[in-house]
């Protein structure tokens, strides 16, 4: 068979990037926990039957009375005289204290029951009943959330159309999942190996197959690519869709009001799933809220002051790197979990870093890229007061509409309006927000679209 670069170029790309490796861009959940919202309530369970104990009192009067009689039998032979009964004298001395014994407690037992004074004990029923309500409490409880949950849910449309979006999700990426298993499969039939599909790794070896197999196997293989491309298409769409869905319901006060109804008493999963996300987007739409209104504000400050800010509307600037440290991310699309979804350009990615990543120690000085005027220093907050998102953050604008943006500061050195240039301390380097150790993320914004800054930086930035 000849080989085929072209399908070989596939498999590989699919092989080296598979959708089981990739972090999700929003945190998914099952569709099979959604479904029981459309279920009925259950009903608790009934307790199980208890049958009245026998009643003994009758049998216990009966031998109560006769143990009594044959105590005072044996303690009237204690008088006999004559040799014959010396035998019988000598046990019966034996049990003389344990037949009187028993005479007390048979004549007391017989009183007590004939004078009515040993009723049935009630104690019979109240283990049971006992263990009934404390299981009923339990289960009304359980009720009690899941009720809620289904009167939360029920009348929403937000639920209901995030509940269909999850569960296009879960199916088109259990079906992916199927292609990519197919596809090693297969690939390894005709040969090659897992680790290098080239195109000559399609070529069988002259005895793995009959002689017709291989032109049957590669066949069903472009097959299986092009049914994953496909699908593949349609799963990002859907990412995109969840994605918007988000940012509609986050821009919505009573989408978010519904949603936040859902997961307040929705099972552990879906609760943590809608908050996370919730979360995130609205961080996003925050931060970048407050980007726009300072950029916004310079514009006018520009405009309004003429020649005083000649060096911010004069051509663009040269920029230096803001720390001495070493790249530990680049710009554009990554699998990286953190970075989350955006639209760039026209195109949806999953996961998108929007500057770069310098590492340094903890409290390097972070400098101003440029010349430039301070427009936001600002911190990004959650509801609780915890910094997330960009954590300490400093945005400077410069000329040209240029503007660039230092993230994770542990802390900022320089306020809203000041002047700065370039070399000016304005931070120290920190790893606040979301942030997985001591960086700089260092953003190159020409209005309020991203640039990659590593060509305006050049060989300044050091490599790992």
């Amino acid at each position: 068979m000849s080989s085929d670069p072209v399908l070989a170029l596939q498999v590989q790309t699919i092989m080296a990037n598979p959708v089981s490796a990739q972090h999700p861009d929003l945190v998914h959940f099952r569709p099979q926990t959604a479904s029981v919202m459309t279920a009925a309530t259950p009903s608790p369970p009934s307790p199980p039957a208890v049958s009245d104990p026998p009643d003994l009192r009758l049998p216990i009067v009966v031998a109560a009375v006769a143990l009594a009689l044959a105590a005072f039998w044996v303690l009237a032979e204690m008088h006999g005289q004559g040799a014959r009964w010396s035998l019988r004298r000598n046990m019966v001395q034996i049990a003389a204290p344990f037949g009187g014994a028993v005479v007390v407690a048979a004549g007391a037992g017989a009183f007590a029951l004939l004078g009515g004074l040993w009723a049935p004990p009630p104690a019979v029923a109240l283990p049971a009943a006992a263990a009934t309500a404390a299981s009923s409490v339990s289960t009304q409880s359980s009720l009690r959330s899941h009720s809620v949950w289904l009167s939360a849910g029920s009348g929403s449309a937000t639920w209901k159309s995030l509940v269909s979006i999850e569960s296009a999700i879960a199916s088109q990426h259990a079906e992916l999942l199927n292609d990519e298993q197919q596809i090693t499969a297969v690939t390894n039939q005709l040969g090659a190996t897992a680790q290098t599909p080239t195109a000559d790794a399609l070529r069988p070896s002259a005895d793995a197959l009959r002689p017709s197999a291989p032109g049957v196997l590669k066949s069903e293989l472009q097959q299986l690519v092009t049914d994953h491309q496909n699908v593949l298409g349609t799963y990002n769409t859907t990412l995109q869709k969840e994605y918007s869905f988000y940012v509609a319901t986050a821009q919505s006060p009573q989408s978010t009001s519904e949603l936040t109804s859902v997961a307040e008493y929705a099972p552990q999963e879906i609760g943590q799933a809608i908050t996370t996300n919730l979360t995130l987007v609205q961080t996003q739409l925050q931060q970048e809220a407050q980007i726009a209104a300072a950029s916004a504000a310079e514009l006018v400050r520009i405009q309004a002051a003429g020649t005083e800010v000649a060096d911010l509307t004069g051509p663009a600037p040269t920029f230096a790197a803001p720390a001495s440290g070493v790249l530990t991310q680049p710009f554009g699309d990554t699998q990286f979990p953190l970075e989350p979804p955006i639209t760039y350009n026209g195109v949806f990615y999953p996961h998108f870093h929007t500057g770069i990543d310098l590492a340094a120690p903890l409290d390097t000085p972070v400098d101003a890229a440029a010349d430039g005027h301070v427009v936001l220093a600002a911190s990004s907050v959650d509801a609780q007061g915890h910094l997330t998102g960009y954590g300490n953050f400093v945005l400077i604008a410069h000329a040209d509409g240029y503007n660039t943006l230092y993230a994770h500061l542990d802390r900022i050195v320089v306020k809203v309006g000041d002047t700065v240039r370039q070399g000016q301390e304005i931070g120290l380097l920190g790893s606040t927000g979301w942030s997985t150790g001591p960086h700089v993320h260092f953003e190159i914004r020409k209005g309020d679209v991203y640039v990659d800054p590593a060509p305006y930086l050049g060989s300044q930035i050091k490599q790992t």
